[in-house]
């Protein structure tokens, strides 16, 4: 192999490794904490526990851009608290046919 190709392969290598490690650690999605802060309303609201940004493509362009998506919990204010929502459906419901 001549030199000329061997530095050849060696660049195109690199150039591979750097564009894969750049997809890997775009890929890697941590929300960002805050201090917990509830959006709501009389009794029930929003706690944001931070933030991550997501990738989002215009469709009438095809263009992509970032934003920040709020990470949080679903709460409900019972006795002056707020408490964490558990998603389901709640307690089954007898038949009425």
């Amino acid at each position: 192999m001549t030199f000329r190709a061997r530095t050849t392969v060696i660049i195109l290598a690199g150039a591979v490794l750097l564009t894969g490690w750049n997809v890997w650690t775009h890929a890697q999605a941590v929300a960002q904490p805050t201090p917990p802060v509830v959006l709501s309303g009389s009794d029930i609201g929003f706690r944001v526990e931070g933030k991550k940004r997501e990738r989002r493509t215009d469709t009438n362009t095809g263009r992509t851009y970032f934003v920040d998506v709020a990470v949080g919990q679903p709460v409900v204010r019972i006795g002056g608290q707020w408490i964490e929502t558990v998603e389901g459906h709640g307690l089954p419901r007898p038949a009425t046919n």
